[in-house]
């Protein structure tokens, strides 16, 4: 049986009161002969009614147990694919993260409010929007046989090796192309990238190698979109990066993401080019890139366009995949860029307005941790209260099962004689933080919070300074 648990479910500080869950992959629901439990009981109803199909029965949970660490609702099903959750009910999640089976890495699903509920999906990465924006050519990628339909147009691709794997990327395909070593979808070219254009490809990686995603031409002569691996650094490329060469041995230069994205998890990458406004790349929606060298556009010397590998050589490595792949003969803006990468279904932004202690009237003054750390330098070196030459340095990792895993979380420094918040940070990927420029002259409490709601506060107490 595959598990899958629904943690930090975020209520609004409400009760939880929801009538149907259900479990659904590929627009067909998959939670047939589930079991269901929840870390506590409902206040009112069987938690086994949110299974039956009817919207008149369900359960609800008080909004003190909801918000305790540690509460879960957890199903047990046969199968392992599940890409959407739907909830229905009168007060429903503004968010809550989903645990997937064989995975330390949950995710956290947003609402897109239907009527009578809602549903909760992973990423926005959504075919209809893509060609909602009118591309030159779309390609989802993942079909079985060797033909690759142009969605919008006539441009039929032609794939060979690779495998079509069944996981979905991009919401609206049946799954995603995994290239391996040589897997390659040739298309015709026909000059649609002749002038200013832009490039649209959902991809999942956890490479940190040099290594084609697409292109068109060679020689590096036209334009290449690829993964940054260590040989990039000296152009300021993240290896697990990405990086688009435009003409780069015709006048032209690099332009590349300024972090990694090689996390195993879907992105949207976004490259435009315009002879008048230069290299543009986008991650997920939001610009994130640094440019090397000229601004000269490329210079063809094939015909074609190249998908998953440069020429049948030396593609991506297994478990890499790609899908909605996409072309426009005009540089996107970045309005354009913001509505291909913006799910219109994820209502975030109406569920964060229910928060009412994000909202601000008035100036915003500056959060007490926040004061020394917003402050230039030539004042933080007359910090006598707090500041000095010390740094208080740790890691941020989960206690309980699964056990060590780094963590994500806002991280507080106090002085223990009297608790007054002097820093606030919050720790990397892989769980490590560190204070700076930190008094020698007192102990300090570090106190770790878990926004989540599903874990206690870490504490450490009277930690001295170390002098840096």
């Amino acid at each position: 049986m595959a598990v899958f648990r629904l943690i930090g479910i975020d209520a609004r500080g409400e009760w939880l009161d929801i009538s149907e869950l259900q479990l659904w992959a590929q627009g067909q629901r998959v939670d047939a002969g589930a079991t269901i439990s929840s870390s506590l009981p409902p206040l009112a109803g069987d938690v086994s009614s949110l299974l039956d199909g009817n919207p008149a029965t369900g359960c609800r949970w008080a909004a003190s147990d909801v918000r305790a660490p540690g509460f879960w609702i957890q199903l047990d099903l046969a199968g392992d694919r599940v890409d959407e959750v739907y909830v229905g009910g009168a007060l429903l999640p503004a968010r809550m993260t989903v645990l997937r089976p064989g995975t330390t890495q949950p995710y956290t699903a947003w609402p897109a409010l239907v009527s009578g509920g809602a549903w909760f999906r992973e990423g926005g990465n959504v075919l209809s929007q893509l060609l909602a924006a009118s591309p030159a050519g779309a390609w989802g990628l993942d079909a079985a046989g060797a033909t690759q339909a142009d969605l919008v147009g006539s441009r039929t691709g032609t794939r060979t090796g690779g495998v079509t794997s069944s996981t979905v990327l991009t919401v609206g395909l049946s799954g995603s192309f995994e290239p391996q070593s040589s897997g390659l979808v040739v298309i015709p070219a026909q000059g649609v990238d002749a002038g200013n254009f832009s490039l649209v490809i959902d991809l999942q990686t956890d490479t940190d190698l040099n290594l084609v995603i697409a292109e068109h031409g060679s020689d590096n002569k036209g334009w290449s979109l690829q993964t940054a691996g260590q040989g990039q650094t000296v152009y300021g490329a993240v290896p697990g990066g990405i990086i688009v060469a435009v003409g780069l041995n015709a006048g032209g230069g690099l332009t590349m993401t300024t972090t990694a994205i090689n996390d195993g998890r879907p992105r949207r990458i976004v490259f435009t080019y315009s002879a008048q406004g230069g290299r543009r790349l986008y991650v997920d929606g939001v610009l994130n890139s640094r440019d090397y060298a000229n601004s000269g556009g490329p210079v063809y010397n094939s015909s074609e366009l190249h998908v998953g590998s440069r020429a049948g050589d030396v593609g991506l490595p297994a478990g890499s995949l790609m899908s909605a792949f996409a072309i426009f003969n005009r540089a996107l803006s970045a309005a354009e860029v913001a509505s291909v990468c913006t799910d219109p279904r994820i209502t975030q932004t109406l569920s964060m307005q229910r928060h009412r202690p994000l909202s601000v009237l008035g100036s915003r003054p500056v959060s007490q941790g926040l004061q020394t750390m917003s402050t230039p330098r030539t004042r933080k070196l007359i910090d006598v209260e707090c500041g000095g030459q010390g740094r208080i340095y740790g890691t941020v990792a989960r206690k309980s099962t699964p056990a060590n895993v780094p963590l994500r979380r806002r991280v507080r420094l106090h002085r223990s004689v009297d608790g007054y918040l002097a820093r606030e940070t919050w720790s990397k990927a892989d769980g490590s933080y560190e204070f700076r420029e930190i008094s020698t002259r007192y102990e300090w409490d570090v106190i770790a919070w878990d926004h989540e709601l599903q874990e206690y506060s870490t504490v450490a107490n009277n930690q001295l300074a170390e002098v840096a």
